[in-house]
């Protein structure tokens, strides 16, 4: 089914996904809508550069994809960031990148009453397209009993060389790290399970 999807979507790599819309076959009309999700660790504060992901997500919602923002506190907390400071830090996120995403017309309309609940907002693109984007927060699941146990299991599987060569890829490594930064990608491959995606969009 994903191959499926990938065949009509070539064009995703470039910029100017918003300029024409592709149409799939009526076969594949009713083949579940594609979820991607987007992490960013509430480390310190959104800059200029935030919107080349931000357009992109937006590319990504008018090819009726639906998008997930995850604001990965406790990845933050792992990093550098006092875990006092955890809950600011998101909040402060989700403020910019709300504002962000008003700037570049990607419309918002909260599905829930609760205007603060970020876990069930949703976005609605401007554009046109049929995806929905909504913004979890890594603490709102990462702690649960059964997202636990799978941080246990995955570390019973996991070498130390391999979690340290890949969390060497999105945490600045010293030559003794402290363990929580070992334990970062692990934390990044199970979010992929939890927030129900397809894919992960990410770069360096």
């Amino acid at each position: 089914k994903l191959v499926n999807h990938f065949q009509h979507f070539p064009h995703l790599l470039s910029s100017s996904a918003t300029s024409q819309k592709p149409s799939l076959p009526a076969s594949d009309e009713n083949i579940k809508p594609l979820s991607l999700y987007w992490g960013t660790a509430t480390t310190s504060t959104p800059h200029f550069g935030y919107f080349l992901p931000l357009l992109k997500l937006r590319d990504f919602l008018h090819l009726d994809i639906n998008v997930t923002i995850l604001l990965a506190d406790i990845h933050a907390a792992l990093d550098k960031i006092d875990f006092e400071r955890m809950d600011g830090c998101k909040e402060y996120y989700e403020f910019v990148l709300r504002a962000m995403l008003r700037r570049i017309q990607v419309d918002q309309e909260s599905e829930s009453s609760d205007k603060h609940s970020s876990a069930r907002s949703s976005l609605q693109s401007r554009s046109g397209g049929s995806g929905t984007l909504r913004f979890r927060t890594g603490s709102e699941f990462q702690l649960s009993p059964q997202y636990c146990m799978d941080v246990y299991r995955m570390s019973h599987i996991s070498t130390i060389d391999s979690a340290r060569g890949a969390s060497a890829m999105v945490v600045k490594q010293s030559e003794n790290p402290v363990l929580s930064s070992i334990m970062y990608p692990i934390l990044q491959a199970l979010d992929e399970v939890y927030l129900d995606a397809d894919i992960q969009f990410g770069g360096v």
